[in-house]
């Protein structure tokens, strides 16, 4: 039988949703004639209550040796100490940081850092947020992706633009664009939110350029270098924009580009340092309180996309043989534990996810639904259309593809909007850009109200590429 029994579930349960706060477990509930039956506060009576409450439910069932019963207990306070352990590397992290960007695990909605980056997948994040609404009613949210570069001077990461066209050599380089995109970018950014005042940033991934935070994923969730990379590429670009809410979904060069093993958990990590970094987990759902009515983001891993065999395609390919380090193994973070079952862990994954992802559409009771994901327009095409048709999905935003699309009631994905704004400026382009106001680096401006979402493709110049409106889908 596996280790994960009543009291490993019991316990993990209560460590997860940071209930493992002494303070938090009512013991003399679980026990009693002993240490805990007048209710003392300490962390050994509280794993004393774990432990008795196991108890007694493995004897109820009758389907658990005292063998089997010892190691879960063992595993569970194994992975108490992993969170503390956590917890306090993210308490450092927060001290570095302004008081009001610091994540508060103690707050209403607030919880505990994390042992693994998985420890919360499919969770809803609740931490305290402000929307505050604009003139005539309207709330307008950005939306970008690919967008970090951290090569020195924020130099833009050269990629192909189709076979044997390399970046800068051969490429039709645009010098003053191509070099600093990412700059370019976060200044039209800065510059519309002094008439905009976006409440808050959609982040479709890719966030770190080359290979995501340059950390192994078996190192600790959240460290000083975490704190660096983060403090360069990402407040130190955007400024005032990174004290707002980022929602944020992982994208495959976050976990490492060609590799599974660099440093997604600890991008994860730092969701529990920075309070306006809202990536807790691999997926999750957010519901953003505007006045009157509520949005709810539903954020999924569609890596998997570039998740192949070993042998197969080692340029694209996160479970690439020839890139993964010998040895390459993200178990301790709760990730693939080897480059052979890397592909296995990404797909059974993603099909987790997507029954999740229908559940959670089903029940939701939000005015509007919308899916932030890092693969583009046009994955997967029949399951979002049938979201969009059958549970009333709303808005599909993507990233990955080097550029901005807008797939304005898309006859692919049964009318459904989609954009993908993968033009942040992390990478070169998908093509050469025409200018400043090229379709090939930029963001999106939404505006939102209860009735619809305006949704326009924001060039380098400040200049609106294309824009659409949206309306509400309603559940069939």
């Amino acid at each position: 039988m596996a280790l994960r029994t009543v009291a490993a579930g019991i316990a993990v349960a209560l460590v997860s949703s940071g209930a493992a706060r002494a303070d938090d477990i009512d013991a003399s509930a679980f026990a009693a004639e002993d240490e805990c039956s007048g209710g003392a506060g300490s962390e050994a009576c509280a794993m004393h209550a774990l432990q008795f409450k196991a108890g007694v439910l493995s004897e109820a069932e009758g389907a658990v040796t005292a063998e089997e019963m010892e190691a879960a207990i063992a595993e569970a306070e194994q992975l108490e100490a992993m969170t503390a352990e956590a917890e306090a590397a993210c308490e450092e992290g927060r001290q570095q940081l302004e008081a009001q960007d610091r994540y508060n695990s103690s707050a209403a909605g607030g919880l505990r850092a994390p042992a693994m980056a998985t420890t919360y997948d499919g969770i809803e994040d609740r931490r305290a947020t402000t929307v505050k609404e604009g003139w005539g009613g309207v709330t307008h949210i950005f939306a970008i992706g690919d967008w970090g570069a951290t090569m020195p001077g924020h130099y833009t990461a050269p990629n192909t633009r189709g076979i044997g066209h390399k970046c800068p050599e051969n490429c039709q380089y645009v010098h003053g664009i191509d070099n600093k995109a990412q700059e370019l970018v976060a200044n039209v950014m800065r510059e519309r939110a002094g008439t905009s005042n976006p409440q808050y940033v959609l982040n479709v991934g890719d966030s770190f350029y080359w290979g995501g935070v340059e950390e192994k994923c078996g190192g600790y969730i959240s460290s000083g270098r975490t704190s660096r990379t983060f403090g360069a590429v990402w407040s130190g670009m955007y400024g005032g924009l990174t004290h707002k809410p980022w929602i944020s979904c992982l994208g495959n060069h976050d976990y490492g580009g060609r590799q599974f093993n660099n440093g997604w958990p600890q991008q994860i990590g730092y969701s529990f340092v920075n309070h306006n970094w809202i990536m807790p987990a691999r997926y999750f759902t957010k519901t953003m309180y505007h006045t009157g009515y509520t949005v709810e983001y539903f954020i999924i891993d569609t890596n998997a996309f570039d998740a192949k065999d070993p042998e197969e395609d080692p340029e694209h390919n996160i479970c690439s043989r020839e890139h993964n380090p010998p040895g390459a193994s993200c178990s301790r973070a709760g990730g693939p534990s080897s480059v052979d079952s890397c592909k296995r862990w990404f797909w059974s994954s993603y099909a987790q996810q997507k029954g999740w992802l229908s559940g959670k559409l089903a029940s939701s009771m939000a005015d509007w639904q919308i899916v932030i994901t890092h693969f583009p327009c046009g994955t997967d095409a029949g399951y979002f259309r049938h979201l969009h048709t059958s549970h009333g999905l709303d808005l599909l935003v993507t990233g990955h593809r080097h550029d901005q699309e807008l797939w304005a009631h898309s006859g692919l994905l049964g009318g459904m909007t989609c954009i993908v704004t993968g033009g942040g400026g992390g990478v070169t382009s998908e093509h050469p850009p025409s200018g400043m106001s090229s379709s090939q680096y930029g963001f999106f401006d939404l505006s939102m109200s209860k009735e619809k979402i305006g949704v326009q493709s924001i060039a380098l110049d400040g200049h609106v590429l294309g824009q659409t409106w949206v309306y509400p889908k309603g559940k069939r």
